[in-house]
């Protein structure tokens, strides 16, 4: 898969999950069987504003130089990687209800696909 195409489908993961906890946290947490208190209301709020930056900076570095999205490539995997394994380590808690393998799935296919694509075109393939 192209990169270009990779990143404008972690846009379009990322937009709708951002505006859904900036908007929303108490209604998309529920069915992982999570309640929020305010403080956890603020923190999915702040996680769902960053959601819809990293959406906006994936969807605008489809056309990017290489250079630019081999970085925003190997953020995201890094990103996605933590993410996977709080997402299991949330599941595996039980603060998560089975949902929770949702969220695990999600970030572990994102990551596996920027991954991939990383493992394929190493920096020295690239410069030929």
């Amino acid at each position: 898969m192209r990169i270009s195409t990779l990143l404008a489908v972690n846009a379009f993961v990322a937009m709708p999950f951002g505006i859904a906890f900036t908007f929303a946290p108490a209604e998309i947490a529920a069915p992982y069987g999570v309640q929020l208190p305010l403080a956890g209301l603020l923190l999915a709020r702040l996680f769902g504003a960053s959601l819809i930056g990293f959406g906006i900076v994936s969807w605008l570095l489809r056309t990017a130089d290489a250079g630019a999205q081999r970085a925003a490539a190997i953020s995201i995997a890094v990103a996605d990687a933590i993410g996977t394994t709080i997402a299991i380590s949330g599941v595996v808690s039980g603060t998560l209800n089975s949902l929770g393998w949702s969220a695990v799935a999600i970030y572990g296919l994102i990551f596996g696909a920027f991954a991939i694509h990383l493992i394929r075109r190493p920096v020295a393939a690239r410069a030929s």
